[in-house]
């Protein structure tokens, strides 16, 4: 094992910080007991393992057990030469951990969720100080990294949202086809009638896109209240594939003539 705390938190952070993610104060509760995964989100329950070696244990059981129940991925980061015995080492499903060196490749899904959620905090902040923001996107690198795209018109000073989406998608579609990132996301303020009511609402829209074919458009229903971001309840629907068009993933794909 790393012989201090204090260089197992650090090796946590490090991979928290990497995905973009705080790290969870939230207990889970199985047969077996209580839990504290170092990461528990709508779509895995995961645990970061900074030691040599991982074992099948109580903590690892009760993690698995509350992600099968809840319909979630379970995974266990580890360093790339942490030995995990058995079960660990069976092909991953439900029943049993992942293992995932922290740096390896996530699914899409999990990938477009942490590029949203790093980029949404500049709306929030723009909100705050400004009561306004402009278009802006963001790009997740091959590495896992995440850079946040923005866009000028220089023939105006206050260019139209509608010009800098276009100029957003453009080039977040080119970086993408050049193979630059894998996931790009573009965020733009907008009007929306809230589901199951007839009340008009302002939200952040964040339409996500991932190189492998996932596409969802996101929105934040927001009001602002003495200089305070106050959200309403989040939905989602299906993208439009408005930057990487579905032929983009699938080579055997006829392309556009």
């Amino acid at each position: 094992m790393l012989s201090t705390s204090k260089e197992r938190d650090a090796g946590e952070s490090r991979v928290l910080n990497y995905m973009v993610l705080t790290k969870n104060t939230r207990p889970i509760a199985g047969t077996a007991g209580r839990s504290m995964p170092d990461i528990n989100t709508s779509t895995v329950v995961e645990d970061i393992k900074e030691v040599k070696t991982v074992s099948n244990t109580k903590q690892i059981q009760i993690q698995r057990q509350v992600a099968v129940q809840t319909g979630r991925d379970h995974v266990i980061v580890t360093r790339t030469n942490t030995h995990v015995t058995a079960p660990g080492q069976r092909p991953p499903t439900k029943d049993n951990p992942q293992r995932q060196p922290w740096a390896a490749t996530m699914k899409p899904k999990q990938e477009a969720e942490m590029l949203m959620n790093a980029v949404l905090p500049v709306a929030e902040k723009m909100l705050k100080e400004h009561g306004e923001f402009y278009p802006y996107g963001g790009c997740m690198k091959l590495d896992g990294t995440i850079a946040h795209v923005g866009a000028t018109d220089p023939d105006s000073d206050r260019p139209k949202s509608k010009d800098l989406i276009y100029l957003l998608r453009s080039s977040l579609q080119e970086m993408a086809q050049s193979r630059q990132c894998k996931a790009v996301a573009v965020v733009f303020d907008v009007a929306v009638t809230l589901p199951n009511s007839d009340r008009k609402s302002d939200a952040i829209q964040v339409c996500v896109e991932h190189t492998e074919g996932y596409s969802v458009e996101v929105f934040f229903p927001y009001q602002i209240v003495d200089d305070t971001v106050v959200y309403g309840e989040t939905y989602a629907q299906l993208g439009k594939h408005e930057v990487l068009p579905t032929y983009y993933f699938f080579p055997e794909a006829k392309l556009p003539r």
